[in-house]
């Protein structure tokens, strides 16, 4: 995630950034893992994190994420922090 915003703070497009993260050597590993997970609205963190970038690959990801979101799954926070990096 973190690797993942420092692209979108230095102007990478979100598919840029994706594509970077996706290759990087210390990071692809977890990338396949995050992309392999699960499209829930539980509370695992790699489907967390999967969950969430299905969301900001769509139109109004914010409250899609919100609508999803169960009580135990914080994709709507990173859906927002990333969404609001994008929209700068």
């Amino acid at each position: 995630m973190a690797l993942l915003c420092r692209y979108l703070l230095e102007g990478y497009s979100w598919r840029d950034s994706k594509d970077l993260v996706s290759k990087n050597d210390t990071t692809k590993d977890i990338w396949d893992r995050i992309q392999n997970a699960n499209l829930n609205n539980g509370g695992y963190v790699l489907d967390v994190m999967h969950t969430a970038f299905h969301f900001l690959d769509k139109d109004n990801a914010l409250k899609l994420s919100l609508q999803f979101a169960g009580p135990a799954n914080y994709c709507p926070v990173i859906v927002g922090i990333i969404n609001s990096i994008i929209k700068k």
